[in-house]
């Protein structure tokens, strides 16, 4: 609902071009712990008034009130649409090309990059076949425009981009019905790993160093002896490692976790990009960020000194 999407600062693939749900969020209706409704923020573009007390309850995760109005911001879809499907020979080629991409100006509504290990188990649990040439591993990149025309002129520009940059070939999806088969395709590859995943993470790093993180978790699951399929938003950084249940996994996971969000947070990233802290992640906030945990306490025996809302979330106090 939309209270829990604020609260959860939801995001996604198309975030690149169009944020995540802080960028739309304008005002909002918040239940407090000792029952005062407030009206916070409003139909404003600009507001200096002191703190962001709006932005502090977008992603608190329910533990500083309960929102149950949101003002939001509006867009008209775009007219027009295009997909890339471009494959590579290495991810390191893949992710190289995404600077050059960004720097000609043209900013995607989704950056995706993809490795081929992914792709095995959803044509097997689809029974659809990856409509591209395999390869070691893809961009997806989705543009919109407001008429054809151009964002066929933005599809040629960016195919160029990336054969400078190592891809073997770049395929064009512009029909509709073709690019929402593709979504959904991409849309499967957590399903498709479920049945034998321990768990989804989601680290955030700077984008230029997604081809490090990656290849470091290659380093991992060698040392582990444990599979780590990886995908993820390569215009903002976002990674989906997957740590699958292989032979002796119990054994291994709490160590292997540990060590892919430390890798995250080496190269100046963070434990998660849209999942959230919740409950399994606080122990890894508190490590690696104990003076935000502190100033996040604080907030929150301020607000909520009973611990009623949400207790035991991001902070214990």
């Amino acid at each position: 609902m939309v209270g829990g999407v604020i609260v959860t600062n939801a995001g996604g693939a198309r975030a690149v071009k169009y944020g995540v749900m802080r960028n739309f969020v304008r005002g909002m209706e918040v239940v407090l712990p000792d029952g005062e409704v407030m009206e916070i923020g409003g139909k404003l573009v600009k507001d200096c008034a002191g703190y962001s007390l709006l932005n502090l309850f977008i992603g608190s995760e329910g533990t500083l009130g309960i929102v149950t109005k949101g003002i939001l911001k509006l867009m008209a879809p775009p007219p027009s649409s295009l997909m890339l499907i471009v494959p590579y020979n290495s991810l390191h080629d893949a992710i190289k090309s995404v600077p050059a991409i960004l720097k000609t100006g043209v900013l995607p509504i989704s950056l995706e990059f993809i490795e081929d290990d992914v792709i095995g188990p959803t044509e097997e649990l689809t029974k659809k076949k990856w409509p591209v040439m395999r390869a070691k591993a893809y961009l997806m990149i989705i543009v919109d425009s407001t008429s054809e025309e151009e964002v066929m002129n933005i599809g040629m520009k960016l195919t160029e981009v990336c054969i400078e940059n190592g891809a073997i070939d770049a395929f064009v999806i512009d029909t509709k019905s073709k690019q929402e088969e593709l979504l959904e395709f991409r849309g499967i590859f957590y399903e498709a790993l479920k049945e034998n995943m321990a768990e989804i993470l989601d680290i955030s790093v700077p984008p230029s160093k997604i081809a490090e993180y990656v290849e470091g978790t290659k380093k991992l699951s060698e040392k582990y002896g444990m599979s780590l399929p990886t995908y993820g938003h390569a215009g903002d950084g976002n990674v989906h490692t997957h740590i699958m249940k292989d032979e002796g996994w119990e054994e291994k996971y709490e160590a292997l976790r540990k060590e892919i969000h430390e890798l995250g947070v080496s190269l100046g990233g963070t434990i998660t990009g849209e999942h959230g802290v919740g409950l399994t992640k606080k122990g890894y906030l508190k490590e690696f960020e104990p003076k935000k945990v502190e100033l996040m306490r604080s907030i929150k025996r301020a607000i909520d000194p009973d611990n009623i809302m949400n207790p035991g979330k991001i902070v214990d106090i």
